[in-house]
């Protein structure tokens, strides 16, 4: 008697599915890489913020530090370069440089290489680095290596495939924050508060960490943050001088207000919903909507983890996820790349088995999905004549960044809801 043949994709297992997504997720990820690196110009999308490092670069080696945030400067090194940023007037707006000229540094030599290339090593150096951190923390923590499964799907998730994809440098954030556990849990609070403050590389993100770290009385950490952060704004101060700083100042209070170096209905804070909530309103009302939620989430976060947890338990932990995830979602402005920030606090506690292998699953494929969904949906309506209003176009345009926002919230009330569950765990204070 024939044998039944076996439909395909019937009766699989949860991991042969979670292969399946691994490798859809990989081949996303290389396409989404590769095929516009090879059909489109640079800076059109593929490498728009790299764009504006390499020509930072080419602006000190030619002119000096403290040209990268003088508005002319860069008008005329940006305008060949970044076509998007022509309105439909005609007129040219700058895409600010808004780092500390010491991390301007690296693209001072990458800016010697072809754009192209130098964006190709740029990512090459940035993911082999991610890559091997990764290992090596895993190994630190566990004693053991990181199972494939999980380090594929950390390495293919929609934060580093961004962060690839623009060129961006919120990949360097795993290692600040993963040197800072390991600190940490060795009793070293000045080394993990040295490690912690290399976060002045986004320092909108400090700002509600620097409140955890000083509820949980943790002085030396707050310290070391100090320190580096001190020593990275000296030696800036040595660049570029005040006038540099009064130009950088400028830079950022015009993004801050929405210039093209922001972006917000692409971020994943409650400045993106308010900027959604600004089509139905104005921009005052979509302002103050974020502001009084970001001001909310804040209390909820200082009122939550106000006692003191000791830093050799779990527990810390888990209140530093929810620390973290509350910072995306209050400061003004955190892109999707920036989640990668949370990866270490995340495979800690997935190592430490708090967190759940589907919930960990889940947080690093459900975003991708999601984004998926909202490039086709972009697809189809940009074709359409004539165009849907703009709150349609909106909703379809915040589909990923209110994905994050979601899980941000998500990760803040799992913590405080952890913590409150875990009495056994020993607590200072």
């Amino acid at each position: 008697m024939e044998k039944k043949r076996r439909l395909p994709f019937v009766g699989l297992s949860k991991t042969a599915w979670q292969n399946i997504a691994i490798v859809a997720m990989g081949a996303f990820f290389i396409i989404h890489l590769i095929f516009p690196l090879l059909t489109n110009d640079m800076c059109d999308g593929i490498g728009a913020d790299y764009c504006v490092y390499w020509a930072a670069g080419r602006i000190i080696n030619e002119v000096g530090y403290a040209a990268v945030y003088d508005v002319q400067t860069l008008t005329q090194y940006e305008k060949e370069m970044l076509p998007e940023y022509y309105d439909q007037d005609g007129q040219f707006h700058i895409a600010a440089f808004m780092y500390l000229p010491v991390f301007a540094a690296p693209f001072r030599f990458l800016s010697l290489l072809d754009l192209r290339l130098s964006f190709i090593v740029w990512n090459v150096i940035a993911l082999a680095a991610f890559a091997l951190y990764l290992r090596f923390f895993a190994k630190k923590v566990t004693g053991h290596p990181l199972e494939t499964r999980y380090f594929l799907l950390i390495f293919f998730s929609l934060p580093i495939l961004l962060n690839s994809y623009y060129g961006q440098v919120s990949i360097w954030m795993v290692i600040f924050v993963g040197e800072f556990i390991r600190a940490m849990r060795d009793g070293k609070p000045l080394k993990a508060g040295l490690w912690l403050g290399g976060l002045i590389l986004k320092p909108q993100l400090l700002v509600v960490l620097a409140c955890f770290i000083l509820l949980q009385r943790l002085y030396k950490a707050i310290a070391g943050m100090a320190i580096t952060g001190l020593a990275a704004v000296g030696a800036s101060f040595l660049l570029i001088r005040l006038p540099g700083f009064v130009n950088l100042k400028d830079l950022l209070f015009d993004a801050a207000g929405g210039g093209v170096s922001s972006d917000p209905l692409l971020m994943m804070n409650w400045h993106m919903l308010g900027s959604y909530f600004a089509l139905f309103t104005t921009d005052a009302a979509g302002n103050i909507a974020a502001a009084i939620a970001s001001a909310i989430t804040f209390a909820v976060m200082l009122y939550a983890f106000r006692k003191k947890l000791d830093p050799k338990t779990d527990r810390f932990y888990i209140a530093l996820l929810g620390a973290m995830a509350a910072s995306e979602v209050i400061s003004w402005h955190t892109h999707i790349h920036m989640f990668s920030a949370l990866y270490p606090i995340l495979l800690y506690l997935f190592l430490k088995e708090e967190v759940s292998k589907p919930t960990f699953s889940f947080l690093m494929l459900f975003p991708a999905l999601m984004y998926l969904i909202r490039q086709t949906l972009s697809g189809i309506f940009s074709k359409m004549s004539p165009l849907p209003p703009c709150e349609v176009l909106g909703l379809i345009y915040i589909i990923h960044s209110a994905t994050f926002l979601a899980i941000n919230l998500y990760l803040l009330v799992w913590a405080i809801k952890k913590i409150g569950s875990k009495p056994g765990l020993s607590e200072k204070g």
